[in-house]
């Protein structure tokens, strides 16, 4: 990171300012930044053209010529900063960074020199402020959400009858709110048989470098709701000059009757068109939440990009003996080739940075 001139941290911005697909915070140079400074293994590509950068692949590199974008498996839009990503050649992209494969989940569709090695094409949910909060209110709460935005303003009403006056504050500088999030959400992990991502400490280290960009092109935003003085909900998300990411929420499940969480959410999305933030990536899963606060669609692919090398054929070797072994009658060998693969992904993915 340190070895980006001026020059070149100028013509990211640029790039990324001009095309809406890089809006999002994860595509910001200053993330770059922030993850560079808690990990040696980040590092970035540079692309010209007659001497003048025309793109960056930023990448986090694993081992063995294994890489990943910047931020892992928290990084949920990542692929090239570039002015036309057709011009991009990724093989020759990979040899000059030594890379035998990178792998990657959610690059926005139209980076087409990605296409070759996308597996899968897929929409990820999206909630559009360009018109305003109140424009993006009154799409949403029409036809059949009508019932659930209903029962939003229904719940709100409740907060402040059975618990206390509503407050909201975008960024919370309160160290008991960040504490709740981090125990919440890695509650959360547990129930559900997730990785815990906060038990790796650099998720967390990442959380607070964010959470004290106040001002500038990125900033990491603690947002929360309080009920009087009963903290009910608490998010961690990144906001750019024009897109916010919904990234960690968490909320008192004693309280989850109410439904603080969305009541959250509806003042951050406030918040947010207030501040000229044009919209918000909700990520890919079809949760009803999504679905409900969403509306607008972003096309996205995932995949394996990967040039002949020793190692690259090691993995792909590796992974058919796995489909193989898994196939098999006995129940145990079935599942010890899955068990093994997840305690080996979780310790790549989010143990070596």
């Amino acid at each position: 990171a340190e070895q980006l001139s001026v020059d070149e941290r100028d013509a990211w911005r640029e790039i990324v300012t001009s095309r809406p697909t890089l809006w999002s915070p994860y595509f910001q140079v200053e993330f770059f930044d922030e993850m560079a400074a808690i990990s040696e293994r980040v590092r970035v590509v540079v692309v010209r053209d007659a001497g003048a950068p025309i793109a960056f692949l930023p990448y986090q590199h694993v081992v063995m010529g294994f890489c990943q974008p910047v931020g892992g498996q928290i990084c949920d839009t990542h692929g090239l900063i570039a002015k036309t990503a057709a011009e991009v050649d990724i093989e020759r992209v990979l040899e000059a960074a030594c890379m035998s494969f990178f792998t990657f989940n959610q690059v926005p569709a139209d980076q087409s020199a990605f296409e070759p090695f996308a597996r899968a094409h897929y929409d990820c949910h999206a909630a559009d402020l360009s018109r305003g909060y109140q424009a993006w209110f009154d799409t949403q709460s029409r036809g059949g959400k009508a019932k659930s935005f209903k029962r939003l303003i229904r719940d709100t009403r409740l907060i402040e009858r059975d618990i206390g006056p509503i407050r909201f504050e975008l960024n919370d500088r309160s160290e008991a709110a960040l504490e709740m999030l981090l125990q919440g959400k890695s509650a959360q992990y547990r129930r559900s048989r997730h990785f815990d991502v906060f038990s790796a400490s650099w998720t967390v280290k990442l959380l607070r470098r964010l959470w004290a960009l106040r001002d500038g092109p990125l900033q990491g935003q603690l947002s929360t709701l309080y009920g009087g003085n009963t903290l009910l909900a608490v998010h961690f998300g990144m906001k750019g000059e024009h897109v916010a990411n919904y990234w960690f929420p968490t909320y008192d499940a004693k309280h989850g009757k109410h439904g603080p969480g969305k009541t959250l959410t509806d003042l951050m999305f406030r918040a947010w068109a207030e501040d000229g933030v044009q919209r918000v990536d909700l990520g890919s899963e079809d949760t009803k939440f999504k679905l409900n606060f969403g509306g607008a669609r972003l096309a996205m692919m995932a995949g394996l990009a990967r040039r002949p090398t020793l190692a690259s054929r090691t993995y792909r070797a590796a992974g058919s003996l796995s489909d193989v072994v898994a196939k098999t009658p006995n129940e145990f060998i079935a599942k010890l080739p899955r068990r093994v693969s997840a305690r080996i992904r979780n310790r790549l993915l989010y143990g070596l940075v």
